[in-house]
C-alpha cells in the first residue's frame, strides 16, 4: 500500500499546462499536512488488516525527505492588543492556542508553534485572527481611528496627464486609448529599437510600443482613406528598451490633425497645440496629417501650469535657425546633445521645429529644422562669434552624424 505527498507547486504547474484539473490535483496544489501520510497509511492498513484479514508485514519503505518541519511564530502581546484593539488575558490567549493544536510557551512574547495541519497559520497576523475569532470579536470594544488621513500622493506624471487631457479637450481634441502593442506595419513607423514579445497573443500584435505616434498615425490614415477629418490625442505608457531586466516605462502623450485643410494648414494647427501645452515635444508630418509627440515623465519635472514672470534681458537674443538632413534612424535627443556641448555657455536654448520627408529628401534620409537662440546676460553678441558657433555646431553634427546643410 501507498501514501504519497507531492510538491503543490509542480502539482499546479503541471495541472495547468496539460489542462488537466482533478479532485486530487486540487488538494495537492493547495498544499496538504505532510506529516498525515504515514498516519494514514498505518490508519489504512489496519483498517485492511481488520476487514479483509491478513498479515501485516513488518517495517515501511520511505522514499524521498518530505517531513512536516514546525513553524515558529514570534507574537508578542502589544502586537495582539493593537491588532485586536483590546487586551486579551495572556491566560486566555493560551487557552485559545492550545485548543486549536497550538503550542505555546513563553510569556509577554509568545513563541507559537501550530500543529502541522494548520498550514493556514505562518504570520502573526495569524494567530490574531484565530485568538479575535475564539474569543469573540464582540468583546473586543469599538476602537474609533485617530489621528490626521492624508490624500494619497498622486505621481507627478500623472497629475500632469490630467492637466494635459484637459487642456486637449479645450481644443476640440477627442480621446483615444489603443493597445499598448502593435504589428510590423506600425513598428516601421518608429526610429526607437523594438521589444518583441515571445509568446504573443496575436501574431500580428508581437511589438510592445514604444511610442504614441504609430498607432496614432496608422488610426489617421484610416479616417482620411474614409474622407473624414478628426483631432484625437492619446496619453499613455511606453516601453523603452533598457539594461534592466524589465523595459523602462515612460508616459507620452501625443496628437494628430487629420483634416482636408493643406498639409501645411495641418502642421500649423498640430504645432499650435503643442505650443499652447507649454511642454517640449516634436512636430511631424506624414504627407496627409500632423503629429506631435511629448515625454509626459521628463516634463513632469520642470513643468509649472502658472506663467512665471522674470525681468526682461537688458542685451537681446540671436535666434538663428538651421535645417539639416540626418539618417532615419538618428535621434533627436542625440543631436540635441551634440548641439549643445558645442554651442557652450552661449547657447541659451534649442527646439526643433519641423521634420520634412519628401520628394526632395533620399530615401532613408529626413530633414530636421531647429532654432537656436543665443544670449550673454552681460553683454550683446556679436555676429562673427555667433556665426563661429554656428560653423562649429555644423561641423560637429557632420563628423558625428554625417548630416548635411539643407
Amino acid at each position: 500500500m501507498e501514501s504519497a505527498i507531492f510538491n503543490p507547486a509542480s502539482i499546479r504547474k503541471t495541472a495547468r499546462k496539460l489542462s488537466l484539473h482533478s479532485e486530487s490535483s486540487l488538494r495537492f496544489e493547495r498544499g496538504i499536512d505532510p506529516a498525515l501520510q504515514e498516519i494514514a497509511l498505518d490508519y489504512a492498513v489496519a483498517l485492511t488488516a481488520e476487514i479483509c484479514g491478513g498479515k501485516i508485514a513488518a517495517g515501511k519503505i520511505i522514499i524521498g525527505n518530505i517531513k512536516s518541519s514546525p513553524v515558529k511564530i514570534k507574537v508578542s502581546r502589544s502586537y495582539l492588543k493593537k491588532i485586536l484593539g483590546a487586551a486579551v488575558p495572556l491566560a486566555q490567549i493560551k487557552s485559545i492556542l492550545k485548543s486549536l493544536g497550538c503550542k505555546v510557551p513563553g510569556a509577554s512574547t509568545l513563541i507559537v508553534t501550530p500543529p502541522s495541519w494548520r498550514q493556514d497559520l505562518r504570520w502573526p497576523a495569524d494567530i490574531a485572527e484565530e485568538v479575535g475569532r475564539i474569543y469573540g470579536y464582540d468583546k473586543l470594544g469599538e476602537q474609533y481611528l485617530s489621528g490626521m488621513f492624508q490624500p494619497a500622493k498622486i505621481d507627478a506624471p500623472l497629475q500632469l496627464a490630467d492637466i494635459m487631457r484637459d487642456k486637449m479637450a479645450r481644443m476640440g481634441f477627442d480621446e483615444v486609448m489603443n493597445y499598448s502593442f502593435y504589428g510590423e506595419r506600425e513598428m516601421k513607423l518608429s526610429e526607437w529599437p523594438h521589444l518583441e514579445l515571445r509568446n504573443p497573443m496575436n501574431p500580428d500584435e508581437r511589438f510592445m510600443r514604444t511610442n504614441l505616434s504609430a498607432r496614432l498615425s496608422a488610426l489617421a490614415a484610416e479616417i482620411k482613406r474614409r474622407g473624414e477629418e478628426a483631432k484625437i490625442f492619446e496619453i499613455g505608457k511606453v516601453f523603452l528598451p533598457s539594461d534592466d531586466i524589465l523595459p523602462r516605462e515612460e508616459l507620452h502623450l501625443a496628437a494628430v490633425v487629420v483634416s482636408k485643410k493643406s498639409v501645411d494648414q495641418n502642421f500649423m494647427e498640430i504645432k499650435g497645440a503643442l505650443e499652447n501645452l507649454r511642454v517640449d515635444g516634436l512636430a511631424n508630418v506624414f504627407s496627409e496629417f500632423a503629429v506631435f509627440e511629448v515625454d509626459l515623465s521628463r516634463a513632469a519635472a520642470e513643468y509649472s501650469d502658472r506663467i512665471k514672470f522674470k525681468s526682461l534681458p537688458e542685451f537681446p537674443a540671436v535666434e538663428r535657425d538651421l535645417a539639416m538632413i540626418f539618417d532615419e534612424n538618428n535621434k533627436w535627443q542625440d543631436i540635441h546633445d551634440v548641439i549643445k556641448t558645442e554651442g557652450g555657455e552661449l547657447l541659451h536654448s534649442i527646439y526643433a521645429f519641423d521634420i520634412y520627408r519628401g520628394k526632395e529628401i533620399s530615401d532613408g534620409k529626413k530633414s530636421i529644422a531647429f532654432r537656436m537662440i543665443f544670449f550673454a546676460p552681460n553683454r550683446t553678441l556679436r555676429v562673427e562669434e555667433v556665426d563661429k558657433l554656428i560653423e562649429k555646431i555644423k561641423s560637429a553634427l557632420a563628423a558625428k552624424f554625417g548630416a548635411m546643410a539643407r
